[in-house]
């Protein structure tokens, strides 16, 4: 089964939380997945409003009985995740993204999600 693509980006403050948390739902409500790829390539400049949207994202969907995987983290994120104690909370996905058998293209909205195993992720 693949999992749905919830994207966040090129910003993310708490303001942006009761909008972000209503769509998360709407995408968890209407997919039967248990984990929720959540895009974040659009964050290039993230800092502590960042980590503090994507913790609340993360407990708005382990409420709703899901989890989210971050996809796409550029290093300054995955470094503030480390730093904060945060990255075991919000880990990162080592994905591929595909539509119907054929790599998505750069720029190119993938259609379907495949997970490959990172050796480096102990959640796995």
């Amino acid at each position: 089964m693949s999992a749905p693509v919830f994207v966040v980006g090129p910003s993310a403050c708490r303001a942006d939380v009761p909008v972000l948390c209503e769509h998360l739902a709407s995408i968890v409500r209407d997919s039967p997945a248990d984990v929720v790829v959540c895009d974040v390539r659009q964050i290039t400049s993230p800092d502590a409003g960042t980590i503090d949207v994507l913790a609340r994202l993360q407990l708005m969907a382990r409420r709703l009985g899901c989890g989210i995987r971050l996809y796409g983290v550029h290093p300054r994120l995955r470094d503030l995740l480390l730093l904060t104690g945060l990255s075991e909370v919000l880990p990162v996905l080592s994905v591929e993204l595909v539509e119907a058998g054929r790599e998505a293209e750069e720029r190119e909205d993938a259609l379907d999600v495949q997970e490959r195993v990172d050796p480096g992720d102990l959640s796995a």
